[in-house]
């Protein structure tokens, strides 16, 4: 379907996901292409993320995938981390405790030690210039 504001990833199969944004109403659907985005099918994702737009995912070194944050309806910022192992199918929220604040249209990227970057973005009131660092061993910021 149409959207903007979503987050793509391609597995290490080369499976490629479309997940969450918006179409007018915040998306938490999972789409995947096992053929290079000819074609697509809807994975019926279990006990997975609220809707959200503006959000970022990343596929970790383990082949975890993580969708992390975002924005939804109103003046709602998130900053839950949600985690899959099985390529979108079943996705779990890893608990966190004084971890990075609410946000929206910040950046993830994946280190060669297998570790994580969350960087900047915006809450409700500034523009953030933090970095933060997800362990992939300690599964957290």
């Amino acid at each position: 379907s149409t959207r903007n504001d979503f987050q793509s990833v391609v597995l290490g199969n080369g499976d490629v996901l479309v997940m969450g944004g918006t179409d007018g109403s915040y998306l938490n659907d999972i789409w995947r292409s096992s053929d290079g985005g000819n074609s697509w099918s809807q994975i019926p994702a279990s006990g997975h993320w609220r809707g959200r737009s503006e959000l970022q995912s990343v596929v970790l070194t383990n082949g975890d995938v993580l969708v992390l944050g975002g924005f939804y309806t109103g003046n709602s910022f998130l900053n839950d981390i949600w985690r899959s192992s099985d390529g979108g199918n079943n996705w779990s929220q890893i608990p966190t405790s004084g971890h990075w604040g609410i946000r929206r249209r910040f950046q993830s990227v994946v280190l060669k030690n297998g570790n994580a970057l969350l960087m900047g973005g915006a809450n409700r009131i500034n523009r953030l210039n933090d970095v933060w660092v997800y362990e992939v061993y300690n599964r957290n910021f």
